[in-house]
């Protein structure tokens, strides 16, 4: 069990400094191949992220989220593509989005909290969690109390701002009612696996039938692009 905390930590420690990355520094880059080059490191540690569970679940779990779905945001991110450029208006909200099944409502509230204050409030609840690693066992009492004094500030003056920025997020989609397919194309096309579907037409789909339009003709292309897609899917 300890181990499973300490993994988790150091996963959620990375996760934040790699969203950080590609928010504060990757963003600003030009689209295209640049940011490609300067992502390349991110996508490799998500996909490592895995296997720092030893948690069979936690591992799949990481799998599907971090190192398939989570890349390939990064990757239409490069591109001013995608959920992280739609309606991303602070860290927060890149670093749900990115990790998370998570979209902003069309009408999010207002006064959600700044960027300051979301980095005040998760420097303030993930310091305590990383020094848990250099906590001797004497001190483990003391660490405890300063970790619920820490909570209790967090909520005491930045729970209003908090309770907006979160309120402005729902689920998105995975399925659709799988169980009421009437036909396996029914079945794989539109209600399995509804976000892996969006992704690859984004990020395959439309670019090759884009491209391909002016060589080989609209519909030429689209059969194309739809293979490409279906191909993609199938081997990821």
């Amino acid at each position: 069990m300890e181990e499973t905390i300490n993994s988790s930590i150091t996963v959620a420690l990375l996760l934040l400094a790699s969203s950080s990355y590609c928010h504060l520094l990757v963003s600003k880059l030009p689209k295209g191949v640049l940011r490609i080059v300067f992502i390349v490191p991110i996508l490799y540690l998500n996909c490592s992220i895995p296997w720092y569970f030893q948690s069979i679940l936690l591992r799949g779990l990481s799998s599907g989220f971090i190192s398939w779905i989570t890349n390939f945001k990064l990757l239409l991110f490069c591109f001013d593509r995608g959920p992280l450029v739609t309606n991303v208006n602070n860290y927060l909200d890149f670093f749900a989005i990115s990790i998370c099944p998570l979209k902003v409502k069309e009408k999010p509230p207002q006064n959600p909290a700044s960027t300051f204050q979301t980095l005040l409030i998760m420097a303030l609840l993930t310091l305590p969690l990383a020094a848990n690693f250099y906590i001797k066992q004497k001190y483990a009492l003391l660490f405890h109390a300063l970790s619920v004094l820490i909570l209790l500030f967090v909520l005491t003056f930045f729970g209003a701002p908090l309770g907006r920025t979160l309120a402005r997020y729902e689920p998105v989609p995975i399925f659709n009612k799988p169980y009421k397919a009437t036909s396996l194309q029914d079945f794989w096309g539109r209600r399995w696996n509804l976000m892996a579907s969006h992704i690859m037409r984004l990020l395959i789909y439309f670019p090759t039938r884009d491209s391909l339009s002016g060589l080989i003709g609209f519909s030429g292309a689209k059969v194309v692009a739809l293979i490409s897609s279906r191909c993609f899917r199938s081997h990821a």
